[in-house]
This record gives structure tokens, C-alpha cells and sequence, in this order.
């Protein structure tokens, strides 16, 4: 699938952070998810503060540079990713958070804390730091498997 997305879309909606285009469309019609827990089946919003929401989505990792260098101390392994080309757009309780890249969209999680099987270490990363999503290349894809998660939560 590929959104058409013109800037025409969001100019009466003052976005000032360097989101994609699709979430900025997104964000024209729906202002996010805050403060899921306690979800039964499969949900990737499993015990998130946030998602989607203006407000929380930064640059960077927050603060968590030092925990990846540390991590990742193997002196023949230099970090590929740098922080800041990354948007963290969902939050969970325990400081893991997912983030895309602003130029292509692609779809990484810092999860330091976790028991997920839709993730595996990203190339050349510890466990326990930097995560790529099996199955979900981008931003859009991120979006579309949670509303089918969704769906199926509802409907049954």
C-alpha cells in the first residue's frame, strides 16, 4: 500500500517536529493512544504510556546512548545507528519504545526489557538493545498491524 500524501493534507494543523509524512496524515485525523495495559491476545500497544501522539514523539533514544554504547562494548562493533535520525513514537512503562527513521520510514525498537517473539536483534546488536520488527518495514505497516490487532480485539 502507498499513501499519496500532499503537505496540503496538514497545513491548517501546526506540526513543528520532523515526523513522516504518513504520520503527520495520521496525525490529522487522530491524536494517538495513551496509557494501554492489561491487553489479552496479541497486542503490540501491550502496556504502553503512548503511541502515535504528537506531544510525546522526540528525536533520539532518550537518554539511552550510554546503555547501547555500554551494551555493545565488543571493541570491533561500532554503532551503525545514529539517534537522532530515528522519531520515538510509542512509549512503553518500562522505557522500551519503537522508532522509524525520518528519511525511509523503517521501523527499529530499543527494548531493553523485554519477552517479545515479533522482534529480533538488529544487525550486529546485543540482545537487549536495538530490535528490527519481523515482518514490518516501516512506519505504515507498524499502523496497519496494530489496527488489525485491534479489529481482532473487537470483533473477536
Amino acid at each position: 500500500m502507498e499513501l499519496k500524501i500532499s503537505k496540503n493534507d496538514w497545513n491548517d494543523f501546526n506540526i513543528n517536529k520532523p515526523l513522516c509524512n504518513e504520520h503527520k496524515l495520521l496525525l490529522t485525523y487522530f491524536g494517538g493512544i495513551t496509557e494501554r495495559w492489561n491487553e489479552t491476545g496479541v497486542s503490540w500497544l501491550l502496556n504502553l504510556n503512548s503511541a502515535l501522539t504528537l506531544e510525546d514523539a522526540e528525536e533520539g533514544f532518550h537518554g539511552w546512548e550510554d546503555y547501547i554504547a555500554d551494551m555493545s562494548n565488543d571493541e570491533e562493533f561500532e554503532s551503525y545507528i545514529i539517534p537522532n535520525d530515528y522519531i520515538a513514537f510509542a512509549f512503553e512503562a518500562n522505557g522500551n519504545m519503537t522508532l522509524y527513521h525520518k528519511n525511509n520510514s523503517s521501523i527499529i525498537m530499543l527494548a531493553h526489557d523485554h519477552c517479545f517473539e515479533h522482534i529480533s536483534p538488529l544487525d550486529g546488536y546485543p540482545e537487549y538493545t536495538i530490535y528490527r520488527m519481523n515482518d514490518c518495514p516501516n512506519f505504515v505497516a507498524w499502523v496497519e498491524e496494530v489496527a488489525k490487532q485491534e479489529i481482532s480485539r473487537l470483533i473477536g
